[in-house]
């Protein structure tokens, strides 16, 4: 896979991102769709191409399963306040992310990683992950007031899950692409606390945070996939 495929594709999303930012900050409903979906779009149409140079491994086809759930979750995300059923719809589909992501992060390549990597994980490395993802999810439960609760666990349950998953690629992958996929757990996690905290307070900074936050990750998940195709690493 050539860098210079990947640096154009990085092109055109830092674009959609920027148009997301402003026509957010402009609250130009319009466009929103286009803004807020281009960097996705961009990222499946990456993936489908190393998916296709790659002869179809599992690691791969899994994530981009991902991230089409990716696109339909935020497509309902930007159209429900036009259509209140497409808030669950969204929530559904962004679970179903969550769910073939951690899928796309039990294996490398063809690789499928033993669940006896778990023994590697330091405790203390556990308690803190732990500790960063039940504050936020603790706080949310408390002021939520739509009966979206068990969502709620749900959801920062499978954002832990993927935090694990990608602690035990330690030494398995080289450093770039295991700091770059754990970074993008965390900004997954803070993107989604962002956003559901936005559904109680109501503030455009949010709205923009969050999805900043959230593309960030997606792009940094993808990103950390073409380090490892594109290293020595693999053959």
């Amino acid at each position: 896979m050539g860098r210079t495929v990947f640096l154009a594709i990085s092109s055109f999303y830092a674009l959609g991102l920027a148009m997301a930012v402003l026509v957010l900050k402009n609250e130009t409903f319009n466009i929103l769709a286009l803004a807020g979906l281009m960097p996705e779009v961009v990222l499946l149409f990456f993936v489908l191409t190393m998916i296709r140079e790659t002869k179809f491994n599992r690691q791969l086809l899994l994530l981009s399963i991902g991230l089409t759930f990716g696109i339909l979750s935020t497509f309902g995300t930007i159209t429900y306040d036009l259509y209140h059923d497409m808030r669950i719809l969204s929530g559904t589909f962004n679970v179903l992310r969550m769910v073939f992501y951690i899928g796309s992060l039990a294996y490398i390549s063809d690789i499928k990683l033993p669940l006896s990597s778990l023994r590697h994980i330091p405790l203390v490395i556990l308690i803190i992950c732990l500790i960063a993802v039940l504050i936020p999810t603790l706080y949310l439960v408390q002021i939520d007031n739509r009966g979206f609760e068990f969502y709620l666990i749900l959801h920062f349950s499978l954002n832990f899950i993927m935090l694990i998953q990608a602690l035990i690629r330690k030494g398995k992958v080289g450093n770039r692409v295991f700091l770059s996929t754990v970074a993008a757990v965390f900004l997954f996690t803070l993107g989604d606390f962002t956003h559901e905290l936005n559904e109680h307070i109501k503030n455009t900074l949010l709205v923009i945070s969050a999805h900043i936050l959230y593309f960030s990750g997606q792009y940094l998940f993808v990103a950390s996939t073409f380090f490892y195709f594109d290293s020595n690493e693999h053959d």
